[in-house]
């Protein structure tokens, strides 16, 4: 799996590129603003295909932090990825619920993410 995040200073936005080594298929998500939701459902999208084509199962994609929270304490994995800005204000709302996770399950590793 190739991930890369990448700046552009003149607009101050991000762009994202998901790629699968193998195939060279490839995700690019330029995330302004208004198209955030849009663009995390398919960076989610793209790491769940990529995780379960290399095995794994992904057993709760969610993209919110009260349903990651939620998920958590319905299921107990092994991993998780957690954005750490999640809507719906995109501030630290994945931040803190990583954070809440650590404290209840200190066995569940983790992964976090940033933009």
């Amino acid at each position: 799996m190739i991930f890369q995040q990448l700046f552009d200073a003149t607009s101050s936005t991000y762009t994202y590129v998901l790629a699968d080594e193998d195939t060279r298929k490839a995700v690019v998500i330029d995330s302004v603003f208004e198209q955030m939701n849009r663009d995390l459902a398919l960076l989610r999208e793209g790491l769940v295909g990529l995780l379960e084509r290399d095995g794994f199962e992904v057993v709760a994609p969610v993209g919110d932090a009260e349903s990651f929270e939620h998920e958590m304490e319905a299921r107990s994995p092994d991993v998780c990825v957690v954005d750490l800005r999640l809507p719906p204000a995109f501030t630290d709302e994945g931040l803190r619920a990583a954070i809440a996770i650590r404290v209840c399950r200190a066995a569940v590793s983790q992964l976090p993410l940033a933009k």
